[in-house]
């Protein structure tokens, strides 16, 4: 384990493995220490995972909002009902 800094205390730490921080005496070694540093590379990585997602959501938006930009075929009301009881419509060029 490599702390830079103490979870505890955010005081730097010294190169090498520490068992205590010299700041706050918080312990960086055991099973706590190990699920910390599990816990927080999980989170790191789920960090990743939301920017690319958060991302990919943005340049979605954008391709949706340049797609409505672009003209699309206009949709009429005939007024016409079909034998089910439903309007129809018909589609025009634009």
């Amino acid at each position: 384990m490599n702390w830079p800094t103490c979870p505890g205390c955010q005081a730097a730490l010294p190169p090498g493995l520490p068992n205590t921080c010299h700041a706050c005496g918080l312990l960086l070694h055991g099973p706590a220490a190990d699920d910390f540093l599990a816990a927080s590379n999980a989170l790191a990585l789920l960090d990743e995972r939301r920017t690319e997602l958060a991302q990919r959501r943005a340049d979605s938006l954008e391709r949706m909002r340049r797609a409505s930009a672009t003209p699309s075929p206009t949709v009429l009301f005939t007024g016409r009902r079909t034998s089910t009881g439903c309007v129809t419509c018909a589609r025009s060029a634009g």
